[in-house]
């Protein structure tokens, strides 16, 4: 009697647990399959149903299916496919897919049954993967595919006839999709997937479509939308972003910084491959023009142009002209880093240069290095030229990506020099700050405690500090956070000491789930609230009463907070932030 090292059942539950960020990514890999395939045309179909609660029906998603009409896969290939490493696509050594393990593994990490069906030469083959299955030992390998036509209602939802070769993949047992209707899987992916490809979109390479039913007595569509490019360094036109004002149509809201950067990698063994670096900045002109239109009431980061900026901050990593991720690694954090743009693009031929992971959502290997912190690490902290030399020799991989790195980081600082200005002409830099009634409120509360022994830590510190060290760490904070001039942060934070306040909102795009941040800076207790929140459209369409309500409500919680113990504090940080993402959920398909 024979028994498998890892018994198939064992091992299906680990692989499940692959790590794909969002059902977008895991749906990616199935799209990488289709190109492969040189599909022109990729249709990504979905199905809701309807469950009952004790209330009510509720809309829910019960399929997702990719439709491609690429070359289409032999009975032999079909059920190779659906192996764990077991694609063709790993004899291509510049081909988008290439690891082997994207349908079974994407595929199973978001739901307990695959089927899979392809045609070509005439004939439709059908094999599927079902996760019960496997956990009973009912099934311990792929089973050989057999002849089967694919079902109707998939050919209705694609409104074709069924192409001459192609492939057909349905995911049904959604028990780990983190979107519950198909309107949720499109808001979720529309700008993911037009980003990751972009370049095929735009070279018209293939097109990718989005449609999605509700299961009635028929199909009845509700969403029918083919996907455009995202370009997050703004240098393609006819793409997601909302068309430029006047007389700036034809134009992209971005520049390119200099002529692409193209830095040979040496193999060995006589072989070679680039990486091309390209550089983007915002158009000061096409941004000033946004700046002063008449129906813009807010700073330009603010603008539905503004606001698509802000979804692609970071350095785009692109594998084979498909974008594996928009890492953040080489910014600060402020939102005017939304108007530069980097990417980093390289063949397959590089992927463990870059240490592409097998789920290509990530090059691991293109990090900040440390070089200070490495040559401690290994002994040279008093001598790091001759750790330079070491290391060039004995890690030739990361010393190069080091070199790479470094020259974007300093590219970057270009980049950030040529920002402009992000307010509007007609700022209120003169005009003075309004003290909410929840702020009054608030600051008769604090001051209560204050005098009965409740100070926080940084009330305490103020006590020993002047005014004028108080009024420039303040105006640091509301520099920062609020992204308003250094001119209008000084004259709001002298407003704030001199009036002795003790509690002050504000709003700005924060890089986190929460709803609302506390921090306590020069003695001062500030609550931001975060724009990019999905309750935020909500809170702003509260009448002045019940918003001035629920900031009294947010007052007292940050006060807690700032009062509490060391440890105390640490859990109501987590507290807030796992509420704020509750929060979320709830209200997510309301927004929609």
């Amino acid at each position: 009697m024979s028994h498998n090292i890892i018994p198939a059942s064992l091992a299906i539950k680990s692989m499940r647990d692959n790590g794909y960020k969002t059902a977008a990514h895991a749906i990616a890999e199935l799209i990488d399959n289709s190109i492969q395939a040189k599909a022109k045309t990729v249709q990504l179909l979905c199905i809701d149903g309807y469950t009952v609660n004790t209330k009510r029906k509720l809309q829910q998603l019960e399929e997702i299916a990719i439709l491609d009409d690429g070359i289409g896969m032999n009975p032999k290939i079909l059920q190779e496919a659906l192996q764990f490493g077991g694609s063709s696509h790993k004899d291509d050594p510049n081909g988008i897919g290439k690891f082997g393990m994207g349908l079974p593994n994407a595929s199973i990490s978001q739901c307990r049954r695959v089927d899979v069906w392809s045609w070509k030469n005439g004939k439709t083959y059908k094999t599927f993967l079902d996760v019960d299955l496997i956990e009973s030992g009912d099934i311990e390998s792929v089973p050989v595919p057999v002849e089967e036509k694919i079902p109707s209602k998939w050919l209705e939802a694609s409104k074709a006839s069924q192409s001459n070769t192609g492939t057909l993949i349905v995911w049904s047992k959604l028990d780990r999709v983190n979107w519950k209707t198909s309107k949720s899987i499109y808001t979720h992916s529309e700008r993911l997937v037009g980003r990751m490809y972009r370049h095929f979109i735009q070279e018209n390479r293939c097109e990718i479509l989005f449609k999605s039913y509700v299961k009635k007595v028929a199909l009845t569509i509700t969403i029918e939308e083919a996907f455009k490019a995202n370009d997050p360094l703004y240098l393609l036109n006819n793409t997601s972003l909302k068309e430029l004002p006047t007389p700036y149509e034809k134009n992209c809201l971005f520049k390119q910084f200099e002529q692409p950067e193209e830095i040979e990698i040496d193999l060995g063994e006589g072989k070679s491959s680039t990486v091309t670096i390209t550089y983007s900045h915002v158009d000061k002109e096409c941004h000033g023009s946004i700046r002063s239109l008449p129906d813009i009431k807010t700073e330009v980061g603010g603008t539905e142009w503004g606001k698509h900026c802000a979804d692609n901050i970071g350095i785009s990593i692109v594998r084979a002209k498909r974008e594996l991720e928009l890492t953040k690694i080489l910014t600060n954090g402020k939102p005017q880093e939304r108007w530069w743009g980097v990417e980093v693009a390289f063949e397959p031929a590089l992927d463990e240069f870059f240490g592409v992971t097998n789920n290509k959502q990530a090059a691991v290997n293109f990090e900040d290095i440390d070089l200070k912190k490495e040559a401690h690490l290994n002994g040279y902290e008093d001598n790091e030229i001759e750790f330079l030399k070491v290391f060039k020799q004995e890690d030739p991989y990361r010393w190069f990506m080091h070199q790479i790195v470094s020259e974007i980081k300093r590219n970057i600082k270009h980049l950030r020099k040529a920002m402009p200005n992000d307010k509007r002409l007609v700022g209120c830099v003169n005009a003075k700050t309004e003290v909410s009634y929840a702020e009054k409120v608030s600051d008769a509360v604090i001051t209560s405690r204050v005098d009965g022994g409740y100070k926080t830590k940084s009330e305490e510190l103020a006590t020993n500090t002047s005014k004028v060290d108080q009024i420039s760490e303040l105006a640091k904070e509301f520099e920062f956070t609020s992204s308003i001039p250094q001119k209008e942060a000084k004259q709001k934070a002298t407003e704030t000491i001199e009036n002795n306040q003790k509690l002050k909102f504000l709003e700005a795009k924060l890089d986190s789930r929460a709803f609302f941040d506390v921090a306590v800076k020069a003695g001062v207790t500030l609550v931001t609230i975060n724009e990019d929140h999905e309750f935020y459209e909500f809170y702003n369409k509260l009448s002045d009463e019940h918003r001035e309500l629920l900031k009294l409500l947010l007052s007292s919680w940050a006060r807690c907070e700032g009062e509490a113990m060391e440890r105390v504090r640490r859990d109501m940080q987590d507290i807030r932030g796992n509420w704020g993402r509750m929060l979320s959920d709830f209200f997510f398909d309301l927004k929609l």
